[in-house]
């Protein structure tokens, strides 16, 4: 089936808006789940973003939810590419979920190479920050 099947499309129609709360969970081996989000846990992001610029109205608009924990420049970079607006419009702290529970190691590797991602720690609990951002051509 794949994957993609969800992008297939009547190619005449095109969106006002698309919301998007895409699987961006850091694919760590073994761990085949609904939230994997491939190796920077951007993949479902990456295809969001390009049906987006395809199939979105002229002034249409793309909510997508991004976590801190994610290389955002690379998010940043394919916006550029496809030459479309961005802005954050609100953030939220959470703490991470149970299935993130070794997500910490993970995000330091990631760190070495991708600075802007990044996690909180408060009173010895880990907290994200999910990001509402606004895509628009």
């Amino acid at each position: 089936m794949g994957r993609k099947k969800w992008l297939r499309n009547e190619e005449r129609v095109d969106y006002d808006y698309i919301f998007c709360n895409p699987a961006s969970l850091l694919n760590i081996v073994g761990f085949e789940t609904f939230y994997n989000g491939g190796k920077f846990g951007i993949d479902m992001i990456e295809e969001v973003i390009e049906f987006a610029s395809a199939k979105l109205k002229n002034k249409g608009h793309l909510y997508i939810l991004i976590t801190s924990i994610l290389p955002v420049s690379l998010i940043l970079n394919l916006i550029k590419e496809k030459e479309l607006e961005y802005k954050t419009i609100n953030s939220i702290k959470l703490p991470f979920r149970k299935h993130y529970k070794n997500i910490k190691s993970w995000v330091d590797k990631i760190k070495q190479d991708y600075p802007e991602a990044y996690y909180l720690i408060e009173d010895n609990t880990l907290f994200e920050e999910v990001i509402l951002d606004l895509f628009g051509n």
